[in-house]
C-alpha cells in the first residue's frame, strides 16, 4: 500500500485497510512517501534538517499523527476535532492506536528514502514502529510477487466523492418530491405562487 497523503482521514482509511488485511492473514506493507511521511513522524522533538530551505520546510511541514488535519471541512481544526470526538463516541481506536495495532499485527511500515532526501528528513525523525527505510525499487522487492498495491490518497477521495453524490441526490429528491409546485388543468403554475428558478424550469417547462 502506497500512502502519498498526510491528511488525517486518508491516514485513518489506510490503517483501517491495512489492519483489516493483516487480520485476514495477509502480509501487508505500507510505503509512506512525500506528504505521507507526516503520518509516521514523531510527535515530539524537532526535525534536524541540513540547509536553510529544508529547515524552513520542516518547520512549516512538521508532521506527526497529532498534527494531521482532515482533507475537507477542517475549518481551522474544528472539523478534525469533531471527527476525533465522533470516533471516541463510537469507541473507535485513535490514529496512534491504529499505528501501534498495525505494528503489533506485523504490518511493515516503510519510509521512502528518496522523499527523505528531498525534504531533508533524517532517519531518527520517525516513530519506533517504522523499522525500514527504502526507495521505490527496494520497496517493490520487499512486497510479495503478484501482490496488489493500493494508493490510499486515491481511494479515499473516490469514496468521499461517491458519498457526496449520494447525499446530494437524496437532498434533491426530497426537495423536488415534497416541493412539487401545484399546477392547474392547463399545466401552468397557479397565480400567486413564487418558486425558485430551478423548480419552475424543471417542472413547468416555462421559459427562463
Amino acid at each position: 500500500m502506497a500512502i502519498l497523503s498526510g491528511d488525517f482521514d486518508k491516514a485513518l482509511a489506510a490503517f483501517i485497510l491495512a489492519t483489516t488485511a493483516a487480520s485476514m492473514g495477509m502480509e501487508v506493507s505500507m510505503f509512506f512517501t512525500f506528504w505521507g511521511l507526516n503520518i509516521i513522524k514523531k510527535n515530539e522533538g524537532k526535525i534536524k534538517s541540513k540547509g536553510f530551505i529544508r529547515k524552513m520546510f520542516n518547520i512549516i511541514n512538521r508532521g506527526g499523527s497529532k498534527r494531521l488535519t482532515i482533507s475537507k471541512y477542517n475549518f481551522g481544526g474544528l472539523g478534525t476535532y469533531m471527527m476525533k470526538l465522533l470516533m471516541k463516541e463510537m469507541n473507535m481506536p485513535s490514529l496512534d492506536e491504529f499505528i501501534t495495532m498495525a505494528h503489533e499485527m506485523g504490518v511493515k511500515m516503510i519510509a521512502c528514502t528518496t522523499t527523505c532526501g528531498i525534504m531533508g528528513v533524517p532517519e531518527d525523525s520517525f516513530r519506533p514502529e517504522v523499522t525500514t527505510l527504502a526507495g521505490a525499487a527496494r520497496r517493490n522487492w520487499l512486497t510479495l510477487p503478484g501482490s496488489t498495491t493500493t494508493f490510499a490518497s486515491a481511494c479515499f477521495p473516490l469514496i468521499s466523492s461517491i458519498a457526496v453524490i449520494v447525499i446530494a441526490s437524496a437532498l434533491l429528491y426530497v426537495r423536488f418530491t415534497f416541493a412539487m409546485p401545484p399546477v392547474n388543468s392547463m399545466g401552468t403554475i397557479k397565480p400567486g405562487l413564487i418558486l425558485p428558478l430551478p423548480v419552475t424550469a424543471s417542472f413547468t417547462g416555462l421559459p427562463i
